[in-house]
This record gives structure tokens, C-alpha cells and sequence, in this order.
């Protein structure tokens, strides 16, 4: 953690510097390179990378942050050389770069959004607006949320910027800056666990019991799959939990791109060409990068050695990138590394939906 009272800071905006920020007493222990954090810019709020701490700041008021958006730093301080490299080869934001190397969906910004008032409202309904005002006021009430570049976008009126300041100004709109998350939550499970607390006040119908009975059996459950078992469920374990006799925690989980649940496999005995290719192979891997290309036809046991050699290297350590030649092949080579490492991979391609990637990209 940094224990400066600043930081250097990049905005993830299309501007070359980096930035300097208070930190205030309450975040003190929670600023590490690598974290995001909430920032001020200009009337706005953006999110920015921390680069480093500050002993002191001379010449210039700072402002201070506004919130750390993260509880571990999504990148190694290590990196940060790497990305201040690219960013000066070329010639390119450094903030702006860095958004660009982690997955889409982590970005917090002020968006303008455009509200009709009482006063506005009262006069549309009274038929008091011009043709132009009542237009806009149409639109933005026929919208759950509506943004001021919707507005100036979708208008056919001319001189539509000129018109919503004057209603701006009339106070029949009434244009706030709110504060926008990019992407998907983390998604969390609520999880039933066993309590200390007695139950002897509670009347113990079938289906109660039933419900103990699979709590103290798996020592911890989640709440869907407590459902799959007992659909009422949610209804049943209120005056359990208020009883003490079993808690609910929440917790982050994942959400899991292949769906079914694959079964563990054995690995089987290698053909006398996979034990010679992998022992060639292993015999290299400990002194650094070598090159080898294994030839085999489709069916030949290639897919085995792979596994064989991944297996040997997290063994040693060490990590491990399969790459897919073609999408369509994802599935079935995703289902034979999960069924030997288990929960241990993770899967990176273009059809993951953004809480997917998010969450496949915080396993790696």
C-alpha cells in the first residue's frame, strides 16, 4: 500500500500527463499502483490508474480523490514501466492506453443527463411550451434515463443547443452530471452455512428439516442450489437464520462461460511418440523459451501432450497460454482442460459477454 499523502495518477482520457492527487485521511490504507481510482477532472468524474505516491506536491493546489474503486490492484506495479514504454513509443495517452489493455466494462465517467422538472412538467401539461420545448420535454419523459448528447442527437431542430440552455435556464429541464459504470457487476451468491444457535422455538415442518439436513451434510450451500432441492427455500430459512442456526454470507462468484459442469478425468497412458515428444520437451523447459513444433494428424494425441507439458509447467510454477485456432474449436478443448485442471483455467474469447470476460479476466 502507498502511504504518501499524493499520488501520480492517469485519467483515462485522451490527454498525455499524468495528474497529481490528494489522499484523503479515510483511503490512506487502501492506494496501491495498479488500483483504480475516482477522480475529479475538471466539473467532471473519472476514473484514473494509480502510477505511484507522492511525499509531497509544491506549486500547485491539488485535488483529492474521490474514491479507490478497487480492492487489489488490477495490474503489478511491474507493469507499469511496460505500459509507460508503449505510451511513449507511440506517443499515445498513458491512461488511455492502460483502459485499453484491460477488459472493456471497468470504466466509471460522469455522463450529462437530462431530467424534465415539476415546472416543466406542469407546463407541458398545461400546453404552456412552444412546438421546440415540448418536443424535447416529449422525449425525455418517453425515456427511463435520458443523456444530453441523446437529446442534441436525435433533435431535428437547428438550433436545438440554444433551446435546451434556455430551458435550462427557464428550469423547465434540469441537466446533472451522474455518474456511469461501464460494464457488467461483480456478481455475487448468497451461501447458507451451518449457525450455533438453537431451534427449539421453531416449528421443524418436512421441509425445514430437509433443509438442515443438506446444510449440515454440504457445510455450505449456495441459495440456488439450495433452491434446486427446495424451491421455497428463501421462505423457509428466515426464522433459521433470526434462531442463529444458520447464517447467509455473500459472496463473489463467477460466472462460468461453459454452463454444464464437466467431470474430472484420468490422465491416460502415453503412445511411445507423446512420452518422446513431452520429454523432449520437458528436458528444455526449465532453461527458458525454446521453439518446437509437434506434427500429427488430427486424432494423433496432440491435444494429450499439451496438457501433459501444461501440467509439468504449473507443477514447476510456472503458467501456461493455450492458444485456439478457430473459435468453433473452444468448447471441446475448454471441456478437456477442465476436466484435468479443474477450476484453474481461464477461458479468453470474443463471443464472452462482458461480466464473463471480467470475470475470466480477474481469475488469470
Amino acid at each position: 500500500m502507498i502511504q504518501a499523502p499524493y499520488i501520480s495518477v492517469a485519467v483515462s482520457l485522451p490527454v498525455m500527463k499524468s495528474y497529481t492527487y490528494e489522499v484523503p485521511d479515510h483511503l490512506q490504507d487502501f492506494c496501491s499502483p495498479g488500483m483504480r481510482v475516482l477522480v475529479p477532472f475538471g466539473n467532471r468524474r473519472v476514473t484514473g490508474y494509480i502510477i505511484s505516491g507522492q511525499e509531497s506536491c509544491k506549486g500547485f493546489k491539488t485535488k483529492k480523490i474521490l474514491d479507490v474503486l478497487d480492492d487489489h490492484p488490477l495490474f503489478p506495479e511491474s507493469e507499469i514501466l511496460f505500459f509507460k514504454w508503449i505510451s511513449d513509443y507511440y506517443i499515445h495517452p498513458l491512461g488511455d492506453m492502460i483502459k485499453a489493455a484491460l477488459p472493456t466494462g471497468l470504466d466509471q465517467h460522469d455522463v450529462s443527463c437530462v431530467f424534465v422538472t415539476q415546472k416543466g412538467q406542469d407546463q407541458l401539461n398545461a400546453g404552456k411550451l412552444t412546438p421546440g420545448e415540448e418536443q424535447v420535454a416529449q422525449f425525455i419523459l418517453q425515456r427511463k434515463s435520458c443523456t444530453l448528447k441523446q437529446v442534441l442527437k436525435n433533435s431535428k431542430n437547428s438550433v436545438i443547443n440554444a433551446l435546451v440552455r434556455k430551458m435550462e435556464k427557464g428550469d423547465l429541464i434540469n441537466i446533472s452530471a451522474v455518474l456511469k459504470k461501464d460494464g457488467a457487476k461483480v456478481k455475487k451468491e448468497k451461501f447458507i452455512l451451518q449457525g450455533d444457535g438453537s431451534i427449539t422455538d421453531i416449528a421443524m415442518s418436512k421441509k425445514r428439516k430437509k433443509l438442515l439436513l443438506l446444510v449440515k451434510e454440504a457445510k455450505e450451500i449456495s441459495l440456488t442450489g439450495l433452491k434446486v432441492h427446495i424451491p421455497t427455500a428463501p421462505a423457509l430459512i428466515k426464522p433459521l437464520v433470526k434462531a442463529g442456526y444458520i447464517k447467509i454470507i455473500e459472496r463473489q462468484v463467477f460466472r462460468d462461460p461453459l454452463g454444464d459442469p464437466v467431470e474430472p478425468d484420468t490422465p491416460p497412458k502415453l503412445t511411445k511418440e507423446q512420452r518422446k515428444a513431452v520429454k523432449r520437451v520437458q528436458e528444455n523447459l526449465a532453461k527458458g523459451f525454446t521453439p518446437y513444433l509437434l506434427s500429427g494428424v488430427t486424432g494423433s494425441g496432440k491435444t494429450e501432450v499439451y496438457m501433459r507439458l501444461v501440467s509439468d509447467a504449473v507443477e514447476n510454477g510456472k503458467s501456461a497460454i493455450v492458444l485456439v485456432p478457430e473459435i468453433s474449436l473452444i468448447s471441446q478443448t475448454e471441456r478437456r482442460f477442465r476436466a484435468r485442471f479443474g477450476e484453474k483455467i481461464a477461458v479468453i474469447h470474443s463471443s464472452l459477454t462482458k461480466g464473463e470476460l471480467i470475470d475470466q479476466w480477474r481469475k488469470i
